[in-house]
């Protein structure tokens, strides 16, 4: 019996897992999924928004150098440090290149990508995305500064766990998007994606951010939790059996065999002695007291209330009990 109860529970606690358990720990998981991948996003993107502060530092810095030797000079020096960029002088419908960085050719319309008066923001020119920033107007001329939005600036990107950053293009769309602004999954055992459309001045789509983050401790979390659930599960388990096993044990077991003797006594079969063999705790009890009972009852069946001797049925039960010995060790045919 307490095999089939214990195949019973155990089934009960995979029933537990399957329906509560899991549900609720992937739940939770998925939670912290959601909450890491927008973390990543929002750093992603605050880095972006400080390295266009930086540009705009740049630009006002440059601007205010008279010379424009000097500022070639030091526009020199700033790009570098960068894998490429340029920086222009716009004078009115006129520009006039002070420095650049692997930036050859650009397309004939490319400034209309820039919105005039926009000081800085996110353009698509020549198939890459840059980040602008331009200083404000003096005497009708200002200083326009560009870099692609390249690995570069990816490499700068200080998200906790990182680890890559790509910049996608419109036609490699992320098919985990799949019509949405941005979404997250899961890249390998412990790996999170993540991706969001990036969009110019206008708001139109011009890429895709991609970036990728370590989830290991989440997803260690989460498996931790199912195995805590797991275990406290067999624990309550096995310490129901442990109860049912000591119930039946030292309750109810001696009670069936006490009622067992009980009747045996009340056949005749059994002595009131008999009831206390082999019994402990409440059971013991419980038949110590039966016994005393059915040894007042049999002392009152066999003596006379009167007079306290004993009585016709103590002497018959006496011949019967004469009668039965004489008769296991002797031949009584030859008194027939």
């Amino acid at each position: 019996m307490l095999l089939i109860l214990a195949i019973i529970l155990t089934g009960a606690i995979f029933l537990l897992d399957l329906f509560v358990l899991k549900p609720a720990v992937f739940s939770r998981e998925n939670n912290s999924l959601r909450e890491r991948a927008a973390n990543l996003r929002q750093s992603t993107s605050r880095t972006m928004q400080e390295e266009l502060g930086t540009l705009s530092q740049f630009a006002a810095t440059i601007d205010e150098i008279d010379s424009l030797k000097e500022s070639g000079e030091v526009s020199r020096t700033l790009l570098s440090g960068w894998k490429s960029g340029l920086i222009l002088r716009r004078e009115g419908d006129r520009l006039v290149h002070v420095a650049r960085k692997r930036i050859e050719s650009l397309p004939q319309n490319w400034l209309e990508q820039i919105p005039t008066g926009l000081r800085q923001g996110m353009a698509r020119i020549a198939g890459q995305i840059m980040l602008f920033a331009e200083s404000d107007p003096d005497d009708g001329a200002s200083l326009l500064v560009l870099r692609p939005l390249d690995d570069v600036i990816c490499s700068r990107i200080e998200t906790p766990g990182s680890l890559e950053a790509t910049i996608l293009s419109p036609e490699n769309k992320p098919g985990h998007l799949d019509g949405k602004e941005s979404g997250f999954w899961i890249v390998g055992k412990n790996g999170l994606a993540t991706a969001w459309t990036l969009k110019n001045p206008a708001g139109e789509p011009i890429g895709y951010m991609q970036v990728r983050g370590d989830v290991s401790g989440i997803r260690a979390q989460a498996a931790g939790a199912r195995r805590s659930g797991l275990i406290l599960s067999a624990l309550a388990v096995g310490l129901a059996l442990l109860v049912i096993a000591g119930t039946h044990m030292l309750v109810l077991g001696p009670m069936v065999r006490l009622l067992k003797r009980v009747q045996l006594v009340e056949s005749g079969k059994g002595t009131a002695a008999s009831l206390t063999h082999e019994m402990h705790g409440e059971p013991l009890m419980l038949a110590r007291q039966l016994e005393s009972a059915f040894s007042r009852m049999q002392r009152l069946s066999t003596t006379d209330a009167l007079t306290g001797l004993s009585n016709r049925a103590h002497f018959q039960e006496v011949l019967e009990t004469f009668y039965h010995q004489a008769a296991d060790t002797a031949d009584l045919s030859r008194w027939c």
